[in-house]
């Protein structure tokens, strides 16, 4: 089988963010732009068309209300000290919805935390403790394919409506 097969792909959620408050986090590294800030839930990596087809046939079962939630803060992987992502966190009650997809999708996977990529550094830097309250509304679950491209592009392949 040929790369080309493959689809980069992942689960999440659409994330809107007011341009001040976007502006307001400065670090040494390359910003996401903020048109395509997302709550990634699970990170598949590359799969066959087939497996994309798999995934949405059980996404059709995935219901759940829209969540109302806070960014809460800044961390970073594999861990705050020599971070080569920084990432927004979220309130508590992301969780279950975390969990309900995780479990829609038979994935077994625990570790993954459900996060919003802010900065990819190419060298391990030490991302400062910073505390937010900004609200953020989580209405849709999508398949995305990450394309690069000229620019990073994330298409979505399948939605659902959270109530």
């Amino acid at each position: 089988m040929e790369n080309n097969n493959l689809l980069r792909v992942f689960i999440g959620s659409k994330i809107n963010i007011g341009q001040d408050f976007y502006d307001s986090f400065n670090l040494h590294g390359k910003k996401i732009e903020i048109s395509l800030l997302h709550l990634t839930y699970y990170f598949f990596g590359n799969i066959e068309n087939k497996q994309i087809d798999a995934i949405s046939k059980k996404m059709e079962n995935l219901e759940y209300n829209k969540i109302h939630t806070k960014i809460n803060g800044l961390d970073g992987f594999p861990n705050r000290n020599r971070a080569k992502i920084a990432y927004l966190t979220l309130d508590y009650n992301v969780i279950p919805l975390f969990q309900k997809i995780m479990e829609t999708l038979d994935i077994k996977n625990r570790f993954f935390i459900p996060h919003i990529t802010l900065y990819r550094m190419k060298k391990m830097v030490k991302v400062k403790v910073v505390h937010a309250n900004y609200d953020v509304v989580i209405d849709s679950v999508c398949l995305y394919q990450s394309i690069f491209d000229a620019k990073r592009i994330y298409n979505p392949l399948y939605c659902i409506e959270l109530k």
